[in-house]
């Protein structure tokens, strides 16, 4: 399997006279534009609304009579509780069908696949041309505009995380892309999660009943896949690599910077995967890395020959074409994988099992809220209750500010597309106060809508719709300039 990326050099076309703008590319331009002008803030109302119910979710689950996992509460347990612990002793797997790969003591597995895929780069470069013309009042006019443009078509290949269609390409017979994905990117969850609960595990809250019997009692807590399915908060994923008994290398001489740079990598016993026939052409190639090769059948590859000399790239040989580089259709397969060895969970209880016996179980899955939105919470580590919610809060909130602040952004743009294209502003020439006011009056108007339908009439909406409409006013009082027309 080789990683080597190519370059090939594609074609160049000269356009002699003016550049045309057809009708097609009117639309297209004027679609995109559209799509612009719309996408943004509908993402923005989408994570505010994910903010409202994530804020509305945890603040109804720490209001709740939140009990903890642990023996000497298990009598307090019962279907419809919402319930905390933290345990290191954690039993789980997780298994790819397609590939028929199982790893154990695993919560979550990634498959990532990848793509040996031919990418077209198109580089325009053009000559500025003037003309001159006479208004209905006889003033000459000149007008600029572009000419005699060359169009520059490059061709990179290299792995890649998505297909790309080639069927548009200058040379798509030269540069194909074969477009089977027999195995696309999936993430597996844990359907056999178990977390047991004794004497030796840490207990936030050590308040026990008074017929709790310490000896040898445990309590276990079966996690459902949807607990995982959001990933677990703290654990960052690990490359799995199948090596000779499972025991990692030793780094090379040369590797100097092993020393600061910990492998973090999760290494399995090779002979795990030596019985298995994969599907697809598949084989394991090593550094954790799974390989089928594209083979093209005989009609596809006389098919490819016959557009080659018609597009005129049959005898079209290069340097590129010499290095041990990838195959187009080629594809890779690695794993990773989230294994923490202690977590702390916050749910709720569906089942219970067993509570009079020593060994009791309880099922949990996600706390379904007022609103309907469900909280399943898993993070690697000791934390209590109060610091998962926090936690969990803050991230919604970082979320929210990161959007909010790149919708600044979009709304300064919004002012100079409405403001050229349909009140033939000279935006970028108006005084930098009334840019300003332009650019505060869009942004509050578009949060302070949101926030008033998400959270209904409160005073943080009502305050941003009398700012932008005060910042409206001063642009209305001190309008920027219109556009002039060139006269020579």
């Amino acid at each position: 399997m080789n990683t080597v990326p190519t370059y090939r050099q594609g074609r160049r076309v000269y356009t002699p006279g003016r550049k045309r703008i057809t009708s097609c590319d009117k639309f297209l331009s004027y679609f995109l534009t559209t799509l612009f002008i719309l996408i943004p803030p509908i993402l923005v109302y989408l994570n505010e609304k994910h903010r409202f119910e994530t804020f509305t979710s945890l603040n109804e689950a720490i209001n709740s009579n939140i009990i903890e996992l642990h023996p000497s509460r298990k009598h307090s347990i019962e279907p419809g509780a919402v319930v905390h612990g933290s345990s290191s002793n954690i039993k789980s797997s997780t298994r790819d069908r397609g590939m028929n790969i199982d790893v154990d003591n695993s919560l979550t597995l990634t498959r990532q696949t990848e793509y040996c895929q031919w990418e077209e780069i198109r580089s325009e470069t053009c000559d500025t041309c003037t003309s001159s013309s006479s208004d209905s009042d006889g003033n000459e006019m000149t007008e600029t505009y572009e000419c005699n443009c060359v169009t520059t078509f490059n061709y990179f290949k290299t792995w890649r995380e998505y297909l790309i269609n080639s069927f548009l390409f200058d040379q798509p017979a030269a540069h194909h892309n074969p477009q089977r994905d027999p195995l696309p990117r999936s993430t597996f969850l844990s359907k056999d999660i178990m977390m047991e609960f004794g004497e030796h595990e840490h207990f936030l809250q050590p308040h026990q009943d008074q017929s709790y019997n310490k000896a040898a009692s445990t309590l276990k807590a079966q996690l459902s896949s949807s607990m995982v399915q959001n990933g677990i908060r703290g654990s960052k994923s690990r490359v799995i690599k199948w090596v000779h008994r499972g025991i990692p290398p030793i780094p090379p001489f040369w590797a100097f910077w092993a020393k600061w740079i910990p492998d973090r990598s999760r290494y399995e016993n090779s002979r795990d995967i030596i019985k298995h026939s994969f599907p697809f052409n598949f084989v394991y190639v090593g550094d954790g890395y799974f390989f089928s090769p594209y083979t093209a059948s005989r009609y596809e590859s006389s098919f490819k020959y016959f557009i080659k000399y018609v597009e005129g790239s049959l005898f079209d040989w290069q340097i590129g074409d010499l290095m041990p580089s990838c195959e187009a259709g080629d594809i890779r397969i690695r794993y990773t994988v989230q294994d923490p060895t202690d977590v702390s969970i916050l749910g709720q209880v569906t089942n219970v099992d067993n509570l009079s016996s020593t060994s009791s179980t309880v099922a949990v899955e996600p706390f379904q809220s007022k609103i309907g939105k469900a909280v399943g919470l898993v993070h690697q580590g000791y934390h209590s209750a109060e610091e998962m919610i926090k936690s969990e809060d803050h991230d919604s909130f970082v979320k929210a500010c990161i959007l909010r602040v790149l919708l600044i952004l979009w709304s300064e743009a919004v002012c100079h597309i409405i403001g050229s294209k349909i009140f033939h502003f000279n935006v970028s020439g108006a005084k930098v106060p009334t840019q300003f006011a332009m650019i505060v009056a869009v942004w509050c108007f578009c949060v302070g809508c949101m926030w008033t339908i998400i959270w209904g009439m409160n005073v943080d909406g009502i305050f941003l719709l009398f700012t932008s409409l005060v910042f409206s006013a001063i642009v209305v009082l001190h309008p920027p300039p219109l556009k002039k027309k060139k006269i020579a």
